[in-house]
């Protein structure tokens, strides 16, 4: 039976609240690598330098870069021909889509023009 705790100040003050209580945050080591660096600038200097020795090997160690098959070989194989149809596929569907919202926004225009049309000549008959 679940019942509410009359007090809100008795919360969790039964029994078996103390199995399900949350550990203490202090000495579980949570947080403790911030704390070391903001302790000791030294480890979190090292680590910057460690990090740009190994950008810098990693930049002396690149090798050249070429293309894949697809755009590298030869440009009337089967594999180019299929490329290009992919993309002039993807294209269309692009195409249609944007397509498809300019002629949304058109017609919303188009009505709300005619609407305005329709207000100001009922605005213009009642005047007169």
């Amino acid at each position: 039976m679940n019942l509410p705790t009359p007090d809100p100040s008795q919360e969790g003050n039964c029994r078996c609240a103390s199995a399900v209580l949350f550990p203490s945050w202090e000495g579980s080591g949570v947080g403790s690598r911030f704390r070391c660096a903001v302790t000791k600038p030294w480890r979190l200097a090292r680590a910057k330098k460690f990090l740009l020795a190994t950008c810098a090997l990693l930049a002396l160690r690149a090798e050249p870069v070429v293309a894949c098959a697809a755009c590298y070989g030869q440009s009337d194989s089967p594999l180019a021909q299929a490329m290009n149809w992919g993309i002039f596929s993807l294209l269309g569907i692009v195409v249609g889509v944007l397509t498809g919202i300019t002629a949304f926004f058109v017609v919303i225009s188009r009505k709300s023009a005619s609407v305005r049309a329709v207000e100001s000549d009922e605005s213009q008959t009642k005047k007169d």
